[in-house]
């Protein structure tokens, strides 16, 4: 179960969508909000999530490589990625959990 139930999350989940995600790249039990799937410039099907650990709301990313880059072996799997900014505004700590203004949604 696990890790395939949040990937499968991140292909079915609509946008606005809430769940409490048995276990996700940063963690156990987390409460994840889904937002809307996107294209990046790199080509990558993206997605922003917002992740609840406690009191305090996170913003997070995953990405997957564009359905012709997979290989014969295995589809390709949502992944982890390096959140670069928020709305236009840089993201300067990654390792801090960030109170996000306004809680989730925002």
């Amino acid at each position: 179960m696990g890790l395939e139930t949040f990937q499968r999350a991140l292909d079915t989940a609509p946008a606005g969508a809430t769940r409490t995600m048995p276990e996700t790249p940063w963690g156990r039990a987390m409460m994840v909000e889904f937002h809307q799937p996107y294209v990046a410039a790199s080509g990558r099907r993206c997605r922003r999530l917002t992740l609840e650990p406690g009191p305090l709301a996170r913003p997070a990313l995953v990405c997957r490589e564009p359905d012709g880059a997979k290989t014969a072996k295995q589809a390709p799997s949502w992944e982890a990625v390096r959140l670069l900014q928020i709305d236009g505004r840089p993201v300067l700590n990654q390792g801090a959990l960030t109170a996000m203004p306004g809680g989730r949604g925002q």
